[in-house]
């Protein structure tokens, strides 16, 4: 409550056990699943491995945008300028 009302925003948290609430979370679970099969060790992973994902998945089509990726919708609208990945 004090953050909301610090910030004068309302904050919703969702019921535990309900992926249902989480919709965008679980779908961007399933996206890194494609790269991170689920024992994978993420202490081990590199720098290189968690940009290369990035890459690939800003740069996925997506339904929500016309099927133009992440990147080109902010391109598009003037909100992404140049990216750098190190």
């Amino acid at each position: 409550r004090q953050v909301d009302e610090a910030l004068q925003v309302k904050s919703y948290f969702c019921h535990p056990g309900c992926p249902g609430e989480r919709a965008l979370n679980e779908q961007s679970n399933g996206l890194l699943r494609q790269f991170f099969p689920r024992r994978r060790d993420f202490s081990r992973l590199t720098n290189e491995e968690i940009a290369r994902a990035v890459v690939l998945i800003n740069h996925r089509p997506r339904k929500k945008f016309g099927y133009l990726s992440t990147v080109e919708q902010l391109r598009e609208k003037g909100i992404l300028l140049a990216v750098q990945f190190i």
